[in-house]
C-alpha cells in the first residue's frame, strides 16, 4: 500500500486505491472458483488434485511477484524550502528501531486504541467466513457434495466482499 500512496496525488488516489482494492477482493473470487472446477465430483481429494490447485495458485502467485518489477521507481517528492533560509531542510534519516517505536506509540493513543476494538472483530469475522466455514462445510459428512461445497463457500463470500 505504500507504494500506492507514494505514486498517487490527490486526483488519482481514490482511482488507484479502487484498482488495488479489485484486485484483492478478485482474488477471493478466482482462487475459489478453481478449488471448485477441480474438486468438482471428488468426495475425496488426491494428492494429484491437490498439486493442480498449488500449481495454479502458485503460477499466479509467481505472476503478481513478478510484476512488481515493472512498476516505475517511486520518486520521493521534493521537500519544501525554508522560507526564512532559503535553504531546503535535511529529512532526518530514522532507522527500523526508531520507527518501531514510533509505531508503538501511536498504537498507544487514544484514537488507536479505539479502532483496535473494531479491528479485532474484524478480524475475527474475517476469519470466520475465509478460514473456517469452508473447512467446516468440508468436514461436513452431511452434505454429499461437500467437497465442492468449500468452494462455492468462497465464492459466494468472496461476491459478497465485492458487491456487500
Amino acid at each position: 500500500m505504500t507504494y500506492l500512496i507514494a505514486n498517487s496525488n490527490k486526483n488519482t488516489i481514490a482511482r488507484n486505491a479502487g484498482i488495488y482494492w479489485t484486485f484483492y477482493q478478485l482474488s477471493v473470487l478466482i482462487g475459489n472458483s478453481v478449488v471448485y472446477l477441480v474438486f468438482k465430483g471428488y468426495s475425496i481429494i488426491t494428492f494429484k488434485e491437490r498439486v493442480k490447485v498449488l500449481c495454479f495458485l502458485a503460477g499466479i502467485s509467481a505472476t503478481g511477484v513478478c510484476s512488481t518489477f515493472i512498476l516505475k521507481k517511486s520518486v520521493k517528492p521534493p521537500l519544501e524550502k525554508d522560507e526564512e533560509n532559503d535553504e531546503a531542510p535535511v529529512e532526518p534519516d530514522v532507522g527500523p528501531m526508531e520507527e518501531f517505536l514510533q509505531t508503538l506509540k501511536l498504537i498507544f493513543t487514544r484514537n488507536m486504541l479505539l479502532l483496535s476494538a473494531l479491528f479485532f472483530y474484524t478480524g475475527f469475522e474475517m476469519r470466520f467466513w475465509g478460514g473456517v466455514l469452508g473447512p467446516t462445510l468440508g468436514f461436513a459428512k452431511l452434505f454429499k457434495n461437500r467437497k465442492e461445497l468449500v468452494g462455492l463457500t468462497g465464492i459466494a463470500v468472496g461476491t459478497g466482499n465485492c458487491f456487500g
